[in-house]
């Protein structure tokens, strides 16, 4: 029975961890970098330890320290949020092999799943349609325009449209740098997509549960800024076509713990997979409102090897709820006065708090704002209400330009797609 919790990350989700596990009545403990010896997660958890020490790479990302803090403080298993190493295979399998419990899939289904261009083989010979891609020596004149990304896991990072080859020649090179070492992935670009997401959980009884999907369509430079669910303008029964591939694959790979399944559909109504996420993602907030379950919950419960089965009748309860990430725009600057938004059906998550220094180290959301009704429009408002009532005073953020969003009147018509915050 899993008793204690090592966090392997900061911010938002470390939070948002530690007080699903408070709930449960299990101990937690938190890792941190020097850089965020002051920071919230560090005095919410039981015990912290940090695990960046002199001349070591980052704290969050230094396996050997991350593994040995829990060990050294007789943790049972380590929570990896997501980010930093919550999709790598080389840390699950050690944390596996050093006798405590990943919290996750399993660690042979993870590294299956890692390379982008492999899944999508085994998920095509399975029926499902899947976006053409390509190798880079192959590519013609006629395939743009394209995309480029990682071929494992990036959170959007390093993604990049090109429109012809010539400008391809002249940016791969540098695109292939900033993506370090991680190997290319071309794949087509389809024009006027939206990006609709399959939440689902999988116990180790061969219990499978998909939760209600996420539009996740408002994005720039392909990082997700608004989420909301139930989707808009997209029918039930390409929904439901979605939710029977996303049994197939889950099934086919053997995959346990939550996950999301990434779809795209195209101005005609076609969909296309395109990815697994093996972790809790940023936007799972967004199910847990309109289905009122505790993901977190699920994954630690999966992982003690707990029958799920309680969970089948959760279904959408025709409720509408959307998400807006509030992002500071720099760094490097204290907070020096915050007010939260409060009312019913208004849940906030963050880690911010007066005073604090906002690094240009780590990611820059500062807070998810998720809000719920019985209608689109009465969610919509409860959110405009909340980014009206939200002050964060010494740093620039984008809460004036989410607000402009979601009162734009295509927004309101579900009349967008991935491109569509370009116009805004």
């Amino acid at each position: 029975m899993i008793k204690k919790i090592l966090i392997a990350n900061r911010g938002e989700i470390a939070i948002r961890i530690i007080r699903t596990c408070k709930e449960m009545g299990i101990k937690t403990v938190s890792i941190y970098s020097n850089e965020d010896k002051d920071a919230l997660h560090v005095f919410m958890a039981d015990e912290s330890v940090c695990t960046e020490k002199e001349n070591d790479s980052d704290g969050y990302t230094n396996i050997d320290n991350i593994i040995q803090a829990a060990i050294n403080t007789k943790c049972d298993a380590i929570h990896c949020g997501y980010g930093f190493l919550s999709e790598c295979y080389e840390f699950a399998k050690r944390i596996e092999q050093s006798g405590l419990i990943y919290i996750g899939t399993n660690p042979d289904v993870l590294k299956g799943i890692e390379n982008k261009y492999l899944l999508k083989e085994k998920v095509q010979k399975l029926g499902i349609p899947i976006i053409e891609s390509y190798e880079a020596e192959n590519i013609k004149k006629e395939d743009f325009p394209i995309l480029i990304k990682s071929a494992i896991g990036a959170g959007g990072k390093g993604i990049e449209k090109i429109e012809n080859i010539e400008e391809f020649k002249f940016k791969f090179g540098k695109i292939s740098n900033d993506l370090k070492n991680k190997k290319i992935y071309i794949e087509k670009y389809i024009k006027g997509y939206r990006h609709i997401e399959i939440q689902y959980a999988a116990d180790k009884f061969g219990n499978i549960i998909t939760f209600p999907e996420r539009d996740c369509s408002l994005q720039i430079n392909y990082k997700k800024v608004i989420e909301m669910t139930p989707s808009s303008n997209i029918s039930k029964n390409l929904i439901a076509k979605m939710k029977k591939d996303t049994l197939k694959i889950v099934k086919e790979l053997g995959y346990t713990n939550i996950g999301t399944a990434e779809f795209i559909v195209d101005k005609d109504n076609n969909y296309y997979f395109i990815e697994i996420n093996p972790r809790i993602q940023v936007e799972h907030t967004v199910t847990e409102m309109c289905a009122d379950v505790d993901l977190v919950k699920m994954q630690i419960e999966i992982a003690d090897r707990k029958n799920i089965e309680e969970y089948k009748n959760i279904k959408s309860s025709n409720i509408f709820a959307i998400e807006a990430r509030i992002n500071a725009l720099e760094g490097n600057k204290n907070i020096t006065f915050c007010n939260f938004p409060l009312g019913n059906n208004i849940r906030l998550d963050t880690h911010i708090y007066n005073g604090m220094k906002v690094s240009i180290n780590y990611d820059p959301m500062l807070m998810k704002i998720i809000c719920k009704g019985k209608t689109k429009e009465g969610a919509i408002n409860r959110l405009k209400q909340a980014l009206e009532e939200l002050i964060i005073e010494g740093i620039d953020t984008n809460i004036n330009y989410l607000y402009d969003v979601i009162t734009s009147e295509k927004f309101v018509n579900g009349e967008y797609d991935l491109e569509y915050l370009k116009e805004v």
